[in-house]
């Protein structure tokens, strides 16, 4: 192990932090691959910013050369606030930005605590207690406490937000008082009660046992209830969260999206100093980046999946990345699609929607393209989901992204 990835903390880096996407037509999914890699020189903070500034389009020079960055690919994301966080590329970055109640850990297989410390669940799976983690911030300095939850579920039910309910609301919809929110009859969730400032007591409508793991969607993490979100679109791109990192700047569409270590974060400390979200129109060009040395974590390009295996060696776990073993093809179990449009009077003639989908070649597209790296989907449910059919069982996904590079890793730009 070289010396500056032992000192940066990536011969151990997983995947966990980045969530990935990738757009096909009925693909079931079930691994992601992608390729993690530092920078092949210890170049100093102003070559650095040179060459990201001409990836990014305005990347400014910050920092100082002892600053330990990660420049990581994604497509332009449609959200980063809780508010409508519902794709891929929104969640890589958020999912450093917000702590959720809890958080399904991958690796262990465990619903693991995050903001919550403990939680009951009470008169037969209808009441779930939360306790908070006492001492956690916002990345303002505000104390996390039970009412920043209430207010940030309410606002995503609530049609005054701005001009309707978010998309993602259903996720709580089970929560007693939700219909009336979303209908405007009513302008709290009467079913979600801040007990104490570390006590939140959520009850449904029906048993449901599973909450405690839809509480783990980043859409429903804490924010501020001080007014911090009263600028609606200011807040989407520059949001106050909880995590363990906070954006640096606000983010640049089509460009860039930097993040910062939170050195108030309640939880382990992060081991890098910030992430650089850098913003391509394709997996194509960022793949070329990474091989110029612009990157340090992409997706795998089309048809580039078994030559990046054979160069940088295939992760063993499939999201932890190690020296000579850095291509991440671990499983997603995701369907990836496209929506026809009812409206239009060729589509809306359910025969031709049906010769579109058949003349569709899946197997050939996961075969060809994706280099038998994914499986084609027979349902809208991922392979790999219990009580799926067993035809999509066993189908494999992979989508291009992580492979670490020997040599420091770059500076801040």
């Amino acid at each position: 192990m070289d010396k500056e990835t032992e000192k940066i903390g990536l011969e151990n880096m997983d995947r966990r932090s980045f969530v990935a996407g990738a757009t096909v037509v009925g693909v079931s999914a079930l691994a992601t691959s992608m390729l993690a890699g530092c920078g092949g020189s210890s170049s100093s903070a102003s070559s650095s910013a040179s060459a990201s500034a001409s990836t990014s389009g305005s990347a400014s020079a910050s920092g100082s050369a002892a600053e330990k960055i990660i420049r990581y690919y994604i497509n332009q994301p449609v959200c980063i606030d809780t508010f409508d966080l519902q794709e891929s590329e929104g969640f890589q970055v958020a999912f450093n930005l917000y702590d959720p109640l809890t958080r399904f850990d991958q690796l262990s297989k465990k619903l693991v605590g995050m903001a919550a410390e403990s939680w009951e669940i009470t008169d037969n799976g209808t009441k779930f207690t939360f306790k908070l983690r006492q001492g956690a911030t916002f990345h303002n300095g505000d104390m996390v406490t039970a009412k920043d939850f209430k207010f940030a579920w309410e606002r995503i039910c609530n049609p005054k937000t701005t001009d309707e309910p978010s998309v993602i609301s259903y996720h709580i919809d089970k929560i007693k008082g939700y219909d009336d929110m979303i209908e405007g009859k009513a302008t709290e969730l009467s079913g979600v009660v801040a007990k104490d400032d570390f006590t939140l007591e959520v009850t449904l409508v029906e048993p449901f046992a599973d909450f405690v793991y839809v509480v783990s969607h980043l859409a429903l993490s804490p924010l501020p209830s001080s007014g911090a979100t009263k600028d609606f679109l200011g807040f989407g791109k520059a949001p106050i969260g909880n995590g363990a990192f906070m954006i640096d700047g606000k983010w640049m569409d089509d460009q860039y999206i930097r993040l910062k270590r939170f050195d108030e974060y309640h939880g382990e400390k992060a081991k890098i100093d910030g992430c650089d979200f850098l913003i391509f129109k394709s997996p194509e060009t960022a793949f070329t980046e990474f091989q110029a040395g612009n990157l340090d974590f992409t997706q795998i390009a089309n048809g580039q999946i078994t030559s990046t295996v054979a160069q940088h060696g295939l992760s063993t776990d499939g999201y932890t990345v190690t020296p000579g073993n850095k291509a991440l093809l671990g499983d997603e179990s995701s369907t990836y699609y496209f929506l026809m449009n009812h409206k239009d009077p060729l589509f809306a003639d359910k025969n031709v929607r049906k010769a579109v989908s058949m003349a569709i070649n899946r197997q050939a597209i996961c075969d060809v393209i994706f280099e038998g790296s994914r499986g084609p989907a027979d349902g809208m449910g991922a392979a790999g989901r219990r009580g799926q059919h067993s035809r999509s069982l066993g189908a494999r996904q992979g989508r291009g992204q992580a492979c670490r590079r020997p040599g420091s890793a770059r500076r801040r730009r």
